[in-house]
């Protein structure tokens, strides 16, 4: 499904995102870059991100993967990072934290990191969920440059374009099961 479906439609949609987008799946607790824009869009400042590991609590996209997975995919995934001793994953010791931070990413209706992932404070991030039968499958991201965008922008003006994307790439993972 990411080579039929999700990599023709990153492609379509990187001329009204602007900016570039990754496509990341679960793997171990981290989420895994497994298709992306970066080389194609004239904003991005990495041009090799698939293969890359992202940290699952401070990514958008590790965010919003947690956010719609399956209960039961959420329970493993935080005990195995409460395992860890890495810095990004001593958040998922603080269970009221994870609730908090999954409850507002669900209201908002994407996930969003704001620079707190510390190996990249420069970058913005918002992230919304590829659904498969009513849960996160994967997530796709659009990354942007801190300085250049306001929160408010990215409301109003990226989400929707990202779930967009999003909601075609969920919408043809369907079709594929489907047929």
């Amino acid at each position: 499904w990411i080579d039929r479906v999700a990599a023709p439609a990153m492609a379509r949609h990187l001329r009204t995102l602007s900016w570039p987008s990754d496509l990341a799946t679960p793997d171990g607790g981290f989420m895994i870059v497994r298709e992306s824009t970066h080389r194609s869009s004239l904003l991005s400042l990495h041009r090799a991100t698939i293969g890359v590991r992202l940290p699952m609590l401070v990514s958008s996209l590790g965010r919003a993967w947690l956010s719609w997975c399956t209960e039961d995919e959420r329970a493993v995934t935080l005990e195995r990072l409460r395992q860890r001793d890495d810095a990004a994953s001593r958040g998922a010791r603080d269970a009221a934290a994870v609730r908090r931070l999954i409850d507002q990413t669900r209201r908002r209706g994407y996930a969003i990191n704001l620079g707190e992932w510390t190996e990249e404070p420069s970058v913005v991030g918002i992230g919304c969920p590829v659904m498969s039968d009513g849960h996160a499958i994967g997530a796709v991201n659009l990354v942007l440059q801190r300085n250049l965008v306001s929160e408010r922008d990215l409301a109003r003006r990226h989400a929707p374009m990202l779930q967009a994307l999003a909601d075609e790439i969920s919408a043809g993972v369907a079709a594929l099961r489907a047929a």
